[in-house]
């Protein structure tokens, strides 16, 4: 059974029935806002299915984003409760770590030069290389940053996919309008 639309929405209104993104804590909506802004204005779309297209890109573009922070994060975390859990000594998680010991581990994640260095100077002087350290890290947390790599690599296929059939349908649109002038101009 077909149902005759008497007032078709206008086309805001359409494009306000795609959800919106949901945001991490540490996620920013305005971040997301520029994000799509940019792609829309790259992109051109001129129909509502076009700026529908854009807005699937955008929103594969943040989640990838999304899961290569994840995929980070849980990198540093991993390193951190490695190099936590050497101070602390024989690999104990069941330790109540000491400040000290957590604030030396962070530092070799900071972002001040001096205080990551003099954090490695303290690890390497106990025999521990940076490296070592992360690359431990890494292997035990390795299941979930495959989870993100695997999740990254979907998104990126899912991403050039929709890219390629938006650029499709825009080739379509222009020669179909450079049909329409051809016959215009005979």
């Amino acid at each position: 059974m077909t149902r005759k639309l008497n007032n078709p929405k206008p086309e805001a209104e359409v494009l306000d029935l795609f959800p919106r993104p949901v945001f991490l804590p540490d996620e920013d909506p305005l971040a997301y806002e520029a994000l799509h802004g940019a792609l829309t204005r790259e992109l051109d779309p001129a129909t509502p299915y076009e700026k529908a297209l854009a807005t699937n890109l955008a929103l594969l573009e943040w989640e990838a984003i999304r899961h290569r922070r994840l995929r980070d994060h849980e990198i540093i975390a991993a390193f951190i409760d490695t190099a936590r859990e050497r101070l602390l000594g024989n690999g104990s998680t069941l330790k109540k770590p000491a400040a000290a010991e957590l604030q030396a581990a962070r530092d070799l994640c900071s972002d001040d030069p001096v205080r990551r260095r003099a954090a490695e100077a303290e690890f390497q002087g106990r025999g521990w290389s940076v490296s070592e350290l992360l690359a431990r890290g890494y292997g035990r947390r390795l299941p979930v940053i495959e989870r993100h790599e695997d999740r990254i690599a979907e998104i990126e296929l899912r991403r050039r996919r929709l890219r390629e059939e938006y650029y499709r349908l825009k080739q379509l649109r222009q020669h179909e309008r450079e049909k329409r002038a051809t016959v215009i101009d005979a």
